[in-house]
């Protein structure tokens, strides 16, 4: 009944009553989060990546565009968005069917974890919050603008979660694999996953935190990583040049403000100090996720020569920090309560931004926003994106859109 009523009445009326159900811990509730999730990308314009997957679904939808020139390394995306214009599927509703997987992947894996927290155990206030958590570790400006990336992350946190938690060895890599396929810059966390298992059980917090720091330092030293980057191999480098001499460097963060930019750093840094800090006390039980952490800490830390790379891998530590957290931390000791929380407040106002992002007034004036406010749910997803509309927000609204 719920999930009919929710495509009944308007997402603004269902946003509250879905956010009970996830309080009572319903299944249902964590569902229909995700397609509100889905449906409040619908309403927004299409800027960076998304904007030129549109393009590619009009061409594809009219002929026009050989899908084989976009089938390489990961063709996972491009093939089912092939397929999505070939059935005449819009593309509002393939980036609907894109953001609501991202969002119901993490929430399952959140689910699997939490009822293993025996601090969460009967204090469903103390869950929530945990959910929370885990809810603003998935960066929202992501999922809607960069659709595939973060699709690909869901998958391999799925996947690591599989490997680490349930053992399943082959299930798990086949996930990672399939992430891979998705956004061929996740091999690095398939490398590490494979890496992860052959490092001593438990690494000692200073060491982490030295290599970490000597990641950075060497991250400074631009010009050295770039050159190893490029002398490793001619696949490689054309996947990362956009990201370490091309227009990503030129343009990355260009139109945000200072305050957006100090808080997406503080979120980064604050991960990765609670990283070091929580898990160089190890224990036997959770020794796979603190090695596992650890490991993605000081490989991500190796890759900051690039502001974008290095931001996009800690999206993924973000989302995995946080399973590790609502299934391991004890939310009953003081101490380790205290440290959650700052990782919640550094997300929520990371989170903020990505909301300030979307919403900035020469935003949402080209948007559809208002539609969540009376039109039902069931109608926004016949949504068709206009291409005079497209092509007018482009030029009006100075969203980051580059040329191909």
């Amino acid at each position: 009944m719920a999930f009919v009523l929710f495509f009944i009445f308007p997402p603004v009326l269902t946003l509250i009553p879905t956010l009970g159900l996830v309080y009572k811990q319903k299944k249902i509730g964590y569902v229909l989060l995700a397609l509100w999730c889905g449906l409040f990308a619908m309403s927004l314009p299409p800027g960076g990546d998304v904007y030129h997957y549109q393009m590619l679904h009009y061409r594809l939808a009219d002929g026009t565009e050989d899908i084989q020139r976009y089938i390489n390394y990961d063709f996972i995306f491009q093939s089912v968005l092939y397929l999505f214009a070939k059935c005449d599927i819009p593309f509002a509703l393939f980036r609907f069917f894109c953001v609501s997987t991202i969002y119901c992947s993490v929430f399952n894996i959140y689910r699997r974890a939490y009822v293993k927290n025996p601090s969460l155990k009967d204090n469903r206030g103390m869950c929530f919050f945990s959910f929370c958590l885990m809810f603003l570790s998935v960066s929202f400006i992501q999922s809607i603008s960069g659709m595939r990336y973060m699709l690909g992350v869901s998958v391999m946190a799925t996947g690591v979660y599989v490997l680490l938690e349930d053992k399943k060895l082959i299930k798990g890599f086949l996930l990672l694999i399939i992430a891979c396929f998705i956004h061929f810059s996740l091999v690095l966390f398939l490398a590490i996953t494979a890496m992860s298992y052959i490092v001593p059980k438990k690494i000692n917090g200073l060491v982490a935190a030295a290599l970490i720091l000597v990641g950075i330092f060497s991250g400074l030293v631009s010009d050295v990583m770039t050159s190893l980057l490029e002398s490793s191999s001619d696949v490689n480098y054309s996947y990362f040049s956009g990201y370490v001499s091309g227009k990503w460097v030129e343009d990355f963060m260009t139109e945000a403000s200072l305050a957006y930019q100090f808080y997406r750093w503080l979120t980064i840094i604050a991960v990765f100090v609670l990283v070091v800090y929580l898990l160089r006390f190890g224990s036997e039980k959770n020794f796979r996720w603190s090695r596992y952490l650890l490991c993605c800490a000081i490989i991500t830390s190796f890759f900051f020569f690039s502001k974008a790379i290095f931001l996009r891998y800690s999206f993924f530590l973000q989302v995995v920090f946080c399973i590790f957290i609502a299934q391991y931390a004890n939310f009953r000791i003081r101490n380790s309560f205290w440290h959650i929380l700052l990782a919640f407040a550094t997300l929520a106002m990371s989170f903020s931004c990505d909301i300030y992002g979307c919403l900035r007034p020469k935003h949402i004036r080209m948007s559809h926003v208002d539609q969540m406010l009376y039109m039902p749910s069931a109608m926004i997803l016949t949504t068709n994106y206009d291409r005079q509309w497209l092509e007018l927000y482009r030029m009006t609204s100075g969203a980051a859109i580059w040329d191909e």
